[in-house]
């Protein structure tokens, strides 16, 4: 970083120049694509309505009601092949 008093360069991290002891300018944070309050949009449309989700919480639901059956179907067949092997003399 270089001083905007002395023009040296110091360290980003550094509170001051080490030279002329000027404390660091200061950065206003502003991430990519963000906006000032008055530029947002006043029409209400970044409120989800839950009448909209619904298709995609029913496919959640029968996605996992699926792997649960399957899971449970998995494990009694690996216990019955297991106790045909062992108790099959």
């Amino acid at each position: 970083m270089i001083c905007p008093k002395c023009g040296e360069k110091f360290n980003y991290y550094e509170p001051c120049c080490p030279w002329c002891r000027a404390p660091k300018p200061v950065e206003e944070w502003n991430p990519a694509g963000d906006v000032s309050p008055s530029e947002e949009k006043e029409d209400g449309s970044d409120v989800i309505d839950p009448s909209q989700s619904t298709g995609f919480s029913i496919f959640v639901l029968v996605f996992y009601v699926g792997t649960l059956f399957l899971g449970l179907f998995g494990l009694t067949f690996l216990i019955y092949v297991l106790a045909v092997i062992f108790l099959c003399d």
